[in-house]
């Protein structure tokens, strides 16, 4: 890196933090001001991303012209719980900050979005976060935003002008502009003209990139492009966030003060809150703990200011650039549905689970019943079909979705959805990209899964069951002899079964997926035996198959998304015809365990894991 006493290596770490000049050949203009050549400008630039200085070499955006908000939240997150709490936010896309700082609160982020999305999106992140509130702190003024570091303690070099809120509109940009931000929000290639290499990238003309960059920068649409550094790495390494309370009639000129110092980077008003009464922010960077409370004591009394507080930055979680106009990722659940009033709870239930997995990844849901549909639409609730979903989401500006389909088996329901997704995927100008899960027993880990979490869930129910009434059936493990190498009835010496209940397919592919799924039960517990309300086999070949194997006594679980209709009335009913009922007059007692695979946290994480093989492993959620 350049040793920052030299003068000439001083001035140049400065203007380059500053901003090139928009021409050809900016490092050989700013080169030219200080007497070095443009060859050893480049060294110098080089030479600060091979030792870790710079971090990136690209624009910076005003984020309210490009139709973005930013805004500073908190929370007081105990200590215990903070790694968990930050390993569910910082994936978000839109949180670009995040630290822990000392004092209450103690866990600090920013986050940008679009202006729309912006309150939904923080009230994600607060829903990732738990019982723990979340404080909003926008900038309600703006004193100065200059993160240049090495400047020397001339006010006038060092102050900005501000006091006002940004009032400018949204830039109306082209899909042509929009290419333009998102290459500029990149590393640009630090070269003698670094401008004409990024235009042959991105099919403009030179001359006419030039021209574009420069109306923005006159707009205030790029407030630089230049280099952004690790400041740590430049020595500064006591960073504290300084705050006060400031009477409204004082603020303006509070922050006036503080805006000279060039010390300070940031400086805004934002809201005060009773847990929190300070109203006027200051960031600033020095080298030790002593230098940084000096400054904060000189800046607090060239201000008038008393009763201020420094909150220390002692962890870094996440720093990062704003990402404009880049890939929204967006999940449409797809279930057949239901009209049973706890369905919503369900369906609400697996949206948290998603949100606290992939914070700022928008859940959606579409119903591929068209019975259940028309039911929904009667009663007045909201019923889309996965071609109106699809609309939707694309409305919203959604450019990349999972559809993660809720269906059990590969049947006639899965294969229209799969149809839908295809013809969505290839149509002409679709601005979706798509990307389609497989049906739970289609996946033989995945059903495997699904069978451990049943068991888990089932011995669970007996347990609340016993905690209220003081004793309930209990399950016993496998009988050993059960699973003796080479059996060939395994059943026979178990009077015990576990009978799934699934809807069923008569779909070729899905009897299939059915007879599969049925033999794969016995190798995870051989007291599984499935039964199916549409299709083979049906109750009365379960009661025949609990009949040859001596079964006294069965656990009866409907393998449904939400236990509605079908599980509550069919199977657990007190109807003659329902599979409790008959088992029961068979002979066998019945102990009915009703609860939607919606309901079982480690079903829904079966499905979750399928999503985030689809998002890939590497894609930032």
């Amino acid at each position: 890196m350049p040793s920052t006493t030299d003068p000439a290596d001083a001035q140049l770490l400065v203007a380059l933090q500053k901003g090139l000049p928009l021409v050809a050949r900016p490092f050989a203009h700013i080169g030219s001001a200080l007497g070095l050549t443009e060859e050893a400008v480049l060294t110098r630039v080089r030479n600060l991303f091979a030792t870790g200085v710079a971090r990136r070499f690209g624009a910076v955006f005003d984020s309210r012209s490009l139709g973005y908000e930013s805004t500073l939240c908190a929370a007081d997150v105990p200590e215990a719980e903070l790694e968990a709490a930050v390993a569910r936010i910082v994936p978000h896309p839109g949180i670009t900050h995040c630290y822990a700082r000392e004092g209450h609160p103690n866990l600090w982020f920013t986050m940008t979005a679009p202006a729309a999305d912006l309150l939904p999106e923080i009230a994600d992140v607060a829903a990732a976060l738990g019982p723990y509130e979340v404080m909003n702190l926008p900038a309600l003024r703006k004193f100065k935003i200059e993160a240049v570091f090495g400047q020397n303690a001339d006010p006038a070099a060092a102050s900005t002008p501000g006091g006002r809120a940004s009032t400018r509109a949204a830039a109306s940009l082209t899909p042509r502009e929009r290419q333009v931000v998102r290459r500029l929000q990149a590393n640009i290639t630090v070269a003698e003209d670094p401008f004409g290499l990024l235009a042959s990238e991105i099919d403009f003309d030179p001359a006419e990139l030039l021209t574009l960059l420069q109306q923005w920068e006159q707009a205030g649409v790029i407030r630089r492009i230049g280099l952004v550094l690790r400041h740590r790495q430049l020595g500064f390494s006591a960073n504290s966030m300084c705050v006060w309370p400031v009477a409204t009639d004082r603020i303006e000129a509070a922050g006036a003060s503080m805006a000279k110092s060039p010390h300070v980077t940031h400086c805004y008003e934002r809201p005060s809150f009773a847990a929190f009464p300070f109203n006027l922010y200051a960031m600033i960077h020095a080298k030790s703990r002593e230098e940084a409370i000096g400054i904060f004591q000189q800046l607090g009394a060239d201000a008038g200011l008393a009763n201020g507080n420094m909150l220390w930055s002692v962890r870094e979680f996440k720093k990062a650039s704003p990402q404009f106009f880049c890939e929204r990722t967006g999940i449409l659940f797809a279930t057949p549905g239901s009209t049973c009033h706890t369905a919503q709870g369900v369906y609400d239930r697996i949206n948290r689970a998603a949100a606290q997995r992939f914070p700022g990844v928008a859940p959606r849901w579409c119903f591929t019943s068209g019975p259940v549909r028309r039911k929904l639409a009667a009663q007045g609730l909201p019923a889309p079909d996965p071609q109106a979903a699809l609309a939707a989401m694309q409305a919203e500006g959604l450019t990349r979705v999972v559809v993660m389909p809720l269906h059990l088996t590969d049947g006639m329901e899965f294969g229209e959805l799969a149809e839908i997704v295809s013809a969505w995927a290839n149509q002409s100008g679709a601005s979706l990209k798509l990307a389609l899960g497989r049906p739970l027993l289609t996946s033989e880990s995945g059903w495997q899964r699904a069978l451990q979490a049943l068991l888990a869930g089932l011995q669970d129910a007996q347990a609340q069951t016993r905690g209220s009434r003081g004793r309930s059936p209990s399950l016993p493990a496998p009988n050993a002899a059960s699973q003796t190498e080479g059996q060939a009835s395994p059943q026979a010496v178990d009077p015990e079964r576990i009978i799934l209940v699934l809807h069923g397919s008569q779909d070729p592919q899905g009897r299939k997926t059915l007879e599969n799924a049925a033999q794969l039960c016995h190798t995870v517990d051989p007291r599984f035996l499935m039964g199916v309300l549409l299709g083979k086999p049906d109750l009365p070949d379960v009661v025949c198959a609990c009949h040859s194997a001596g079964v006294k006594k069965a656990w009866l679980l409907p393998c449904m998304v939400v236990a509605g209709f079908s599980a509550r009335e069919e199977v657990a009913g007190a109807g003659a015809q329902s599979w409790v009922s008959v088992l029961q007059h068979a002979g066998i007692e019945t102990v009915p365990v009703v609860q939607g695979l919606g309901e079982n946290p480690a079903i829904v994480q079966i499905w979750l894991d399928e999503i985030a093989s689809l998002l890939g492993e590497t894609a930032e959620y």
